[in-house]
């Protein structure tokens, strides 16, 4: 399948042409953070560095590892 996102606006993904709904805000900020890094790859670090700074919970990485 082919998965298509629009960063600026309102965040809007597709997946095959259908809309696909992302609810979570931290999902959302996620998702938008790789689709702007789209082709390389994004350490788990730099993705709680850019979500949640320094006011990442201990549970961080598990929580990214199931998302």
């Amino acid at each position: 399948g082919r998965l298509g996102v629009r960063l600026l606006g309102a965040l809007e993904v597709t997946s095959d042409g259908r809309p696909f709904d992302v609810s979570g805000t931290k999902q959302r900020a996620v998702l938008a953070m790789l689709a702007l890094q789209a082709g390389s790859a994004v350490s788990v670090s730099r993705i709680v560095d850019g979500i949640w700074g320094d006011d990442a919970p201990e549970s961080v990485i598990a929580s990214i590892r199931v998302t």
